[in-house]
């Protein structure tokens, strides 16, 4: 039993350190922090996200990836075959 609980407490810090690996959006904390230190000009910007924000963004037209960057690639070679077991 002792044996278990162990593995499970392991199994537990794993997943729990592993969560500061986890890539997120946006800035940290630091890195607000050092460039406010640096008294350059932060390559980012803070926005107030309030409703006004919201429906200032709902205004802007829905672009798809297609309509953004172009599709010029040739149009893919479709071959159907029968599966092999």
């Amino acid at each position: 039993m002792a044996a278990a609980l162990r593995a499970l407490a392991a199994c537990i810090v794993v997943f729990i350190s592993a969560c500061s690996t986890l890539p997120s959006d946006g800035p940290s904390i630091g890195q607000i922090h050092d460039e406010s230190e640096q008294g350059k000009p932060p390559p980012f910007e803070l926005v107030d996200v309030s409703a006004g924000t919201i429906d200032e963004l709902r205004k802007q037209p829905d672009t798809s990836f297609v309509a953004r960057f172009g599709d010029d690639r040739p149009a893919p070679d479709l071959v159907l075959a029968p599966a092999m077991c």
